[in-house]
């Protein structure tokens, strides 16, 4: 059996697709910057589809806070066949009222979607939500190594490495935030599958 397959994805060393809102600013920021990073990377921008009910699969891997989620899962619910599953994937803050604090820590004029938020899109297009299968998974998060891989100037690293110098104490619970010669953190990965 075949099955066409939608992978939307932020990141992936091979291939990275991305699903295409005239996003003027994103678009072109993204593709130089793996174009600069992988020599041999494939980029491919998907837009307009004009075949309904054409996947049996959608995957969105971790691109939620770069995308509008309303027109995303809009156009999933539009190209995902009537028995298809969509699959989103993506990191949340550690908890929903620490929203505001954890985009401001990310340091990229972003917002990482919340559980709560995630859910409400979703409602918008499944008959129940309780037919929503949701998981969490915990990782460990050097934040040096991350930030090494992300920012391109030591600037910047910089500003946000003091910013987990002086973030909350709520957050440095709840996150199990420590620092001694790097900076840990807890993060929660989201999976939705419906």
């Amino acid at each position: 059996m075949t099955y066409n397959i939608l992978y939307i994805l932020f990141y992936d060393k091979i291939r990275l697709f991305l699903l295409c809102y005239n996003e003027d600013i994103y678009i072109p920021y993204t593709v130089n910057y793996y174009k600069n990073k992988f020599s041999d990377i494939k980029i491919t921008i998907l837009d307009n589809f004009s075949n309904d009910k054409s996947f049996d699969i959608i995957i969105c891997r971790n691109a939620l806070h770069y995308i509008n989620i309303d027109k995303t899962l809009s156009e999933f619910n539009r190209l995902i066949k009537n028995n298809g599953k969509i699959l989103i994937s993506q990191v949340i803050p550690p908890d929903d009222a620490l929203s505001s604090e954890y985009d401001k820590l990310i340091g990229r004029n972003i917002h990482y979607p919340t559980n709560s938020e995630i859910i409400d899109y979703i409602k918008n297009y499944v008959n129940n939500v309780d037919n929503v299968n949701v998981t969490f998974s915990k990782h460990r998060l050097n934040i040096n190594k991350w930030l090494d891989n992300t920012l391109p100037t030591l600037d910047k690293k910089q500003i946000i490495i003091n910013k987990y110098y002086n973030t909350s104490d709520k957050y440095k619970s709840i996150a199990n935030l420590k620092i001694n010669d790097d900076i840990f953190v807890d993060t929660v990965h989201a999976f939705y599958i419906y």
